[in-house]
């Protein structure tokens, strides 16, 4: 972790420092503004604290959580209105005691999480979020997949790395030929199939995908990563935010969770590709900013707004947008049908060689050469 990674961490913990209530061995972290308490930031800041240190903040953390789990294995995700057993957040505090496991173990609460996120897989490589949300995620089977790699690899379990190989077969089946990570591939309990594209999930995605190939280290995910990475470069802009009018889910729209992921996407994505490091620090920045309030930069406009700085050809829909959906009179969220919100043909958008649009090379809205300064090889 370099000084400037180092230095936002722990200015991000110790501003979180301020809300736990430390109560015995435990400590837990209320929500500043709902008052709830959601098992998945214990866990996140538990292993920001592990990684970063060894901080004696993380053992009652840990100790708290432990305590939430269900009989099951599972832990719930806690939100305002919602609080169900879920096999996504029990990936994540699952793996938060592996990231613990040789300073704080917890083994019998770590082996009855390997077991309830095994039993979610409903079907090879759908793994089942909730009882309230069933539709297939691909992000949720990636995180699942993460998680049981990250087992197989510490407790040589077979049946835990045949799943998180399921896991990466069923991501990598539903991956777009343009790279994208639909957030849903079938309808579940939702109103509609949100198959979607998503700059936040995508990177969400790509994220835990990148851990399940740490362990597997296969050659189709690898591939399958590179095209992920490059449609999300593709669609950040040159100051470094993303251009939302390509992401499809207004619920996850300016996330600054979303520069994190890509940050840690585009970084992996370096160890092949090193001019990847040049997004990775445009993201580094925006997240900067983000801490420092500064989002003047365009976080506040509205979110469907295409970015300023992309011309109409780069934004998506100009007779060419390859990345929009609408709804068909059935009532589903369906692929795009073939013409533009204008009534004209749909034809796919061109990339250079460098993944950017070719609508992009002859805008005067481009500040400076992208060519010469994101140069994306295959």
């Amino acid at each position: 972790m370099d000084g400037r990674v180092r230095s936002l961490v722990t200015r991000m913990s110790g501003a979180v420092r301020e809300m736990v209530v430390v109560d015995g061995e435990t400590a837990y972290i209320p929500d500043p503004v709902f008052g709830i308490i959601r098992n998945r930031v214990h866990a996140e800041v538990a292993k920001t604290l592990l990684r970063t240190g060894d901080d004696p903040l993380a053992e009652p953390l840990l100790n708290y959580i432990v305590q939430c789990q269900n009989p099951e294995g599972s832990w719930n995700e806690v939100h305002v209105n919602y609080n169900q057993p879920s096999a996504l957040i029990t990936a994540f505090i699952g793996d938060a005691l592996l990231e613990a496991a040789d300073r704080y173990p917890h083994e019998e609460a770590l082996e009855s999480a390997r077991d309830y996120v095994i039993a979610a897989e409903k079907r090879p490589g759908y793994f089942l979020k909730s009882a309230q949300y069933t539709a297939d995620h691909v992000n949720v089977d990636a995180s699942c997949g993460a998680f049981l790699a990250r087992y197989a690899e510490r407790y040589d379990d077979r049946d835990a790395r045949a799943a998180a190989v399921r896991a990466a077969e069923n991501v990598v089946r539903h991956q777009r030929d343009d790279g994208v990570y639909p957030y849903a591939v079938d309808r579940g309990t939702y109103p509609y199939t949100f198959d979607l594209p998503c700059a936040h999930y995508q990177g969400v995605t790509l994220y835990y995908l990148a851990k399940v190939n740490d362990v597997l280290k296969e050659r189709w995910i690898r591939e399958s990563l590179t095209e992920g990475v490059r449609w999300l470069a593709v669609i950040l802009c040159p100051r470094g935010q993303f251009d939302w009018s390509e992401s499809g889910l207004s619920f996850a729209y300016h996330l600054s969770g979303a520069y994190a992921f890509a940050h840690a996407s585009f970084i992996h994505a370096s160890r092949g590709n090193g001019h990847y490091l040049e997004h990775a620090g445009l993201c580094f920045c925006r997240l900067e900013e983000i801490v420092r309030g500064g989002l003047h930069s365009g976080g506040s406009r509205n979110p469907g707004t295409a970015c300023p700085h992309r011309s109409p050809m780069q934004r998506g829909w100009h007779r060419s947008g390859s990345f929009r959906h609408d709804t068909g009179r059935s009532g589903s969220a369906t692929r795009s049908t073939g013409r533009s919100p204008g009534g004209g043909i749909a034809r796919p958008l061109r990339r250079d060689r460098f993944g950017f649009s070719a609508g992009c090379s002859g805008s005067r809205h481009r500040p400076w050469n992208l060519r010469r300064t994101f140069p994306i090889s295959s």
